[in-house]
């Protein structure tokens, strides 16, 4: 809808699979950045989507961590 910021998904349980996932193949440090990376933005209230009562679209979280890693 025009003028409106939608959430388009929930990136949360991904993200953290995604790590569980590389720390069960093998890459404990790898998986430690993604967790670091996931927790330092989920306190901030922009950085957090809107679900998790944050003002971020799920693009703008997901650019966030991407930046971050």
């Amino acid at each position: 809808m025009p003028g409106q910021r939608l959430i388009v998904g929930q990136p949360r349980t991904a993200i953290r699979s995604a790590a569980m996932m590389l720390d069960r193949l093998g890459h404990p440090a790898a998986a430690g950045h993604v967790t670091d990376a996931f927790a330092s933005l989920w306190p901030g209230p922009t950085s957090a989507p809107a679900t998790w009562g944050g003002t971020a679209i799920t693009a703008e979280f997901t650019e966030r961590l991407l930046r971050l890693l």
